[in-house]
């Protein structure tokens, strides 16, 4: 949707007033009719923008980020009596971090805010193990990271990659996707086994398993549900008799935010 000095809402509306705010260390009350043009790169913390008591159905505000944040977010909600999409008063309703992002809220009452139009950006990465792992237990769920195993980001689209433990952070709530998929180094032997879990806040949320007498297997995984802002996805795998590692290039882990 256009968010420059002459946008106008969807069904010709007349243009809001701007209000451009750098946010750094303090949360901003929202005003009705106004268009917030925000800039976060310098958060100190993630901080609120509180929409107001309206005056009246039918106004508007819209926020748009300029550039975003990489560790904090912009939360909406509403003030002490408001609520927004006839939620619960003064409850998060969302959190916007990634340049371009916009949302339009219409309000319905005096108390209560509809977004109108919605251009958040989905989040979504994936990452490769680049360095194998190896030294796990006999069916001890093992972290890559934990058995000498390093990741390579190949996409990151929200800055929710962190390499260094393998995992994705869903850093608003709502609905995500994680996939992954797992090879062992070494083989596995006649009437064993190897697992390819998908693990949420360290957690087996989801698992699958394979057995075959060699290395070249494939072990695919994957996990879909409503998930809470912080909440981190991650992927683990573990053998029958431990010690059958994970390959390098040959293990990706991924996932998408649903909007």
């Amino acid at each position: 949707m256009p968010v420059g000095p002459n946008s106008r809402s969807p069904g010709g509306a007349a243009a809001l007033e701007q209000s451009a705010q750098t946010i750094t260390t303090g949360d901003v009350t929202g005003e009705a009719e106004k268009h917030y043009l925000c800039t976060i790169a310098g958060l100190t913390a993630s901080r609120n923008l509180t929409l107001p008591v309206a005056s009246e159905a039918g106004q508007r505000i819209r926020v748009t980020i300029l550039d975003g944040d990489a560790d904090y977010e912009l939360i909406i909600k509403g003030a002490a009596t408001v609520t927004i999409n006839s939620g619960a008063a003064a409850t998060e309703w969302s959190r916007l971090f990634q340049a371009g992002e916009s949302v339009e809220f219409i309000s319905t009452s005096t108390t209560n805010w509809a977004v109108s139009a919605d251009a958040r950006i989905p989040c979504s990465g994936y990452m490769e193990l680049t360095t194998e792992g190896d030294g796990e237990g006999s069916w001890v769920v093992t972290r890559p990271h934990n058995v000498g195993g390093a990741w390579t980001s190949r996409k990151d689209r929200g800055d929710v990659i962190d390499t260094s433990t393998g995992s994705i952070k869903a850093r608003r709530a709502g609905h995500w996707h994680a996939w992954g998929i797992m090879k062992p180094k070494d083989n596995v032997a006649d009437g064993g086994g190897y697992r390819c879990n998908i693990n949420i806040n360290e957690n087996v949320f989801s698992s699958q398993y394979a057995g075959a007498s060699t290395s070249a297997i494939y072990v695919p995984c994957h996990a879909s549900g409503e998930k809470s802002a912080g909440q981190t996805f991650a992927i683990s795998y573990s053998a029958a008799g431990g010690g059958k590692g994970c390959a390098a290039n040959a293990c990706w882990f991924g996932g998408h935010e649903i909007l």
